[in-house]
């Protein structure tokens, strides 16, 4: 795993991996106000095909907007990301799906302080499930997303207000599907 813009702050050890994000960091593209940021932390590996992505994870967010979670990206310009964004005041699941301009979900209810977000491919499909660790995710969005490409994937952080926090990410795994048999 490597990390493109590599935070100022962090650690991996066999409990985890701690960040601390750099203040004024994000992942946006044009949507209602016409920036580009792509200065959030990224830490991540390639892979191809279908696959699964699962991250356990817990933040201090205090400032609007403070977020951590799971990424995919096919390029600087077509990207998913989605996890914890401090709205508000609160803890929200949210997801930003782009393909030259981000768009943005997030939910209406706060979520726990520490949740599992996960991503699984399965050729042309994404899925988004996050929840409580030791429950059954629900499924938060489903989207289409271009197959034949191998993607970075990983976890993130990003401060866009604020002047950055910390996130531990207990565990994460970046699983390759087996290949699936079908019988004509």
């Amino acid at each position: 795993m490597k990390w493109m813009n590599e935070p100022a702050a962090w650690r991996e050890s066999q409990s985890g991996l701690t960040v601390t994000s750099n203040g004024k960091t994000d992942f946006w593209r044009v949507t209602h106000d016409g920036g580009i940021r792509h200065s959030g932390h990224f830490y991540s590996r390639p892979i191809s095909g279908d696959f699964r992505l699962r991250a356990t994870f817990y933040g201090s967010y205090s400032d609007q907007y403070d977020q951590s979670g799971i990424m995919v990206a096919a390029s600087e310009t077509h990207w998913i990301k989605s996890g914890i964004e401090y709205v508000d005041g609160l803890r929200r699941a949210s997801a930003v799906v782009t393909a030259d301009y981000s768009d943005w979900a997030i939910s209406a209810e706060p979520v726990p302080s520490l949740v599992t977000f996960q991503l699984t491919r399965k050729q042309d499909l994404i899925e988004i499930s996050f929840g409580d660790p030791a429950s059954e995710l629900c499924l938060f969005r489903q989207l289409s997303f271009p197959h034949g490409q191998t993607l970075q994937a990983g976890l993130m952080t990003a401060s866009p207000t604020g002047a950055g926090f910390r996130t531990e990410f207990l565990n994460w795994e970046i699983e390759a599907s087996p290949p699936q048999n079908t019988i004509s």
